[in-house]
């Protein structure tokens, strides 16, 4: 739940709501300042953010060594979710492998964090019970 609150330059108060806060942007705009709070927001993420830590440690003790294509799925997905939109250059003709996980990453962009984690987590899911621990 995100709720907006809005100061003038006067200093009148749009609006507020007294509840725990996990996240504030404040941004400005036509001489007013806006305080955006996220309630809530930080204990759901958590557990998803401890899940997907826990399984991505999972994933690289699998018995047998997963597809090149899932190792790449894998890649791309948890570059996403703890980097975002993939931010260097693509590597060179020579480096095959290099461009492999640039590929896998840059096919996620626009894709938000949460999403990435969620999807890595089933994928990683599946892939543990697919290739065993």
């Amino acid at each position: 739940m995100t709720f907006k609150m809005g100061y003038s330059l006067h200093g009148s108060i749009a609006l507020i709501s007294c509840a725990a806060i996990t996240a504030a942007k404040i941004r400005q705009t036509d001489k007013r300042y806006y305080i955006y709070l996220n309630y809530g927001a930080q204990s759901a993420n958590m557990s998803q953010k401890a899940e997907f830590e826990k399984i991505a440690e999972d994933v690289k003790n699998v018995k047998t060594r997963p597809s090149d294509q899932e190792l790449l799925d894998l890649y791309g997905l948890y570059k996403q979710a703890l980097v975002g939109d993939i931010n260097t250059d693509r590597p060179g003709m020579l480096d095959m492998k290099g461009k492999a996980k640039w590929d896998a990453w840059n096919s996620r962009k626009g894709m938000s964090n949460d999403d990435a984690m969620s999807a890595y987590i089933t994928l990683g899911k599946e892939v543990i019970s697919k290739y065993g621990m």
